[in-house]
């Protein structure tokens, strides 16, 4: 395999907690961005989150390059592989 990907598309995690967006990314391959979508972003949340119940809902969204803007990346999104709805959780003591 070659260790110099340069995709035409890459892959960003979104999950929003109580309404509050937090982005990671960009990913090179899907399999690497439902490994955090699945792993890491629903402990994530629950550590974020304050009260004793918190809404999630996440989504993978596959971006492209739009335009630099003043050295600065403007991604266009082109699809979205996968969404979890939102949901309520409550916090385990």
């Amino acid at each position: 395999m070659n260790k110099f990907i340069n995709p035409d598309t890459f892959f960003f995690v979104e999950f929003k907690v109580n309404k509050e967006l937090y982005t990671y990314g960009p990913y090179t391959t899907l399999d690497n961005a439902i490994e955090i979508l699945v792993d890491i972003a629903p402990p994530l949340a629950a550590i974020i989150a304050d009260g004793k119940k918190y809404s999630y809902e996440s989504q993978i969204l596959e971006k492209a390059i739009d335009k630099l803007v003043d050295g600065n990346i403007e991604w266009k999104t082109v699809n979205t592989p996968l969404k979890e709805e939102q949901s309520i959780f409550l916090r385990r003591k």
